[in-house]
């Protein structure tokens, strides 16, 4: 079969989600055999992408935004505010010229919102946060989720989601029927896995830790 996946979620400073479609494309790339995976966007077009992403997603601390915002902070957010949906209409349009049946059997949107397709689409829908807790977003990024994920919602023959948890919560909220809906875990990469003791215990003694601790990691 052949596949296209919105790879655009991977581009610039990744959260959860650019890390889950970075692995999905890592681990399918592994898995493919005679299947063919392309993804969307390449070549010039992706590293356009990749240089906008960068600019509109800083890395570290930048993510984190000042109480009261410079002016030049201001004006660099409404011009971003202003280009994200003339940057998503091309984008769209390119998407629909190169994702067409005659080229691709299934297109995987690994990020809630869909790129109008007439390819059977799969969508990947994380959580609901945006629909339940919108205060939990910034303005922008909720108004264009409400905006997009109707045509996700009209579009998509299947819904992945990622713990069961989330399934219930779609099938509650949305009224998708549970037989459109699987659940398919994250996987864990190689990187990830417990340390020896002999390699654990310098590291925390250099950062004053404990034997023991919790911690937890978000976006900012």
């Amino acid at each position: 079969m052949r596949f296209l996946i919105n790879q655009h979620a991977a581009f610039g400073a990744r959260t959860g989600i650019g890390h889950y479609t970075r692995e999905l494309l890592r681990a399918l790339g592994e898995l493919a055999g005679t299947d063919q995976i392309d993804v969307f966007p390449v070549g010039l077009l992706g590293r356009a992408s990749r240089i906008a992403a960068k600019v509109s997603r800083p890395r570290g601390a930048a993510l984190a935004q000042p109480a009261r915002p410079t002016l030049l902070r201001r004006c660099k957010q409404q011009v971003l505010a202003a280009a994200r949906p003339v940057e998503r209409m091309v984008l769209g349009q390119l998407f629909r010229w190169t994702c067409r049946p005659d080229r691709y059997d299934v297109y995987h949107e690994p990020n809630f919102n869909c790129y109008p397709s007439d390819v059977p689409t799969v969508a990947t829908v994380h959580d609901l946060s945006v629909i339940l807790h919108p205060e939990w977003h910034p303005a922008h990024r909720a108004a264009a989720f409400h905006k997009h994920f109707a045509t996700t919602l009209r579009q998509a023959r299947h819904f992945l989601a990622i713990s069961h948890s989330a399934r219930s919560e779609i099938i509650r909220v949305l009224g998708i029927a549970p037989e459109r809906i699987s659940c398919t875990y994250m996987g864990v990469r190689a990187g990830l896995r417990p340390l020896p003791v002999s390699e654990v215990a310098p590291a925390l003694a250099r950062l004053g830790m404990p034997p023991r601790y919790l911690l937890h990691v978000g976006t900012i």
